[in-house]
């Protein structure tokens, strides 16, 4: 079997296999692919040799960002009660923390997705602790991704790695 380069208007379009070399409209030129060569659907042909097509930088701020905000709101779980995180439950749980610095015979009922908890002061706090601390690792991971993009190091897998 040979690999072969099926290009349309400059533009390799597949590199299928066969076991013999096919005939297809003149139109579509076919070229056979040396063994190991890295040529992919995307690359160019100018008629003597193909070259890689331009790659356009990955806006690494504008990922990062995304992929920290994502692991920011996917919740946590604190003593096996699951905690949203999104930014209206950050904010009723900041809510609920005042008043339990306020009151320390505060309880109330918190919503899961198991059902209602009752939780007092201390919980409540424990809670916000637990929530805050959640989402300074999210941007810990972000600062250390920005870093290494600042200087070149970054590399895609990076983004789904050392989140909380």
């Amino acid at each position: 079997m040979a690999r072969y380069a099926l290009i349309v208007a400059g533009i390799v379009h597949s590199t299928p296999e066969y076991a013999e070399r096919p005939e297809f409209a003149p139109s579509i030129v076919l070229i056979e692919l040396p063994e190991g060569s890295p040529v992919e659907p995307g690359w160019r042909y100018d008629g003597a040799q193909f070259t890689e097509p331009e790659s356009v930088p990955a806006d690494w701020p504008a990922l990062i960002a995304a992929r920290r905000y994502e692991a920011e709101i996917a919740g946590i779980d604190i003593e096996g009660m699951h905690v949203d995180t999104d930014d209206r439950s950050k904010l009723l749980i900041n809510g609920a923390a005042l008043e339990a610095m306020l009151d320390p015979a505060y309880a109330m009922q918190w919503k899961t997705p198991a059902g209602f908890v009752e939780l007092g002061a201390a919980q409540v706090l424990a809670v916000a602790r637990a929530v805050r601390a959640h989402v300074q690792a999210c941007f810990d991971r972000e600062a250390v991704l920005l870093a290494a993009a600042a200087d070149g190091s970054i590399v895609e897998p990076m983004l789904g790695e050392g989140w909380p």
